[in-house]
C-alpha cells in the first residue's frame, strides 16, 4: 500500500507477516496523528529531507524511526534504493529494553520482505 510518493522517493508499506496488522494501525490512528505523519512522509518523498530533522532518527543497522510528540507515536522504516518501507507503528517506547523490540521487530520486517523479493 502506498503512503507518499513525490520526486524523491516512494513510502510504502513493507510485505512482511506482520504487514497487514501495521495497515490497520495506520487506518486506526487518530486522525491528527495519522496527518502529522502524512505530512512528514510527503515531504520527505518531495524534498529528500524533513524540515525538522529531528522528527526522525536513525535506530540501528538500517532501521529509522519517524516521531511524533503529544501523542507520542513511532513508525519503524528501512530504507531500499529511493523507497522507505514502512514496518510497523508503535507507542513512544519507554525503556532500552523495549526500544529493542521495536527495532528487532523492523529487522525481521525487513528481512521478511527482502525475501519476498528474492525469491
Amino acid at each position: 500500500m502506498l503512503i507518499a510518493e513525490g520526486s524523491r522517493g516512494v513510502i510504502r508499506f513493507a510485505r512482511w507477516s506482520g504487514a497487514r496488522a501495521s495497515i490497520s494501525d495506520w487506518n486506526r490512528l487518530d486522525y491528527k496523528v495519522r496527518n502529522k505523519f502524512q505530512v512528514r512522509f510527503q515531504a520527505l518523498c518531495e524534498h529528500g529531507s524533513l524540515p525538522q530533522p529531528e522528527q526522525m532518527r536513525h535506530l540501528d543497522a538500517g532501521i529509522w524511526e519517524f516521531k511524533t510528540k503529544r501523542p507520542a507515536w513511532r513508525i519503524s522504516a528501512f530504507r531500499e534504493g529511493g523507497t522507505w518501507f514502512v514496518t510497523h507503528i508503535f507507542r513512544k517506547p519507554s525503556g532500552k529494553k523495549r526500544l529493542s523490540n521495536e527495532i528487532n521487530k523492523a529487522k525481521k520486517a525487513r528481512g521478511e520482505h527482502l525475501e519476498s523479493h528474492d525469491a
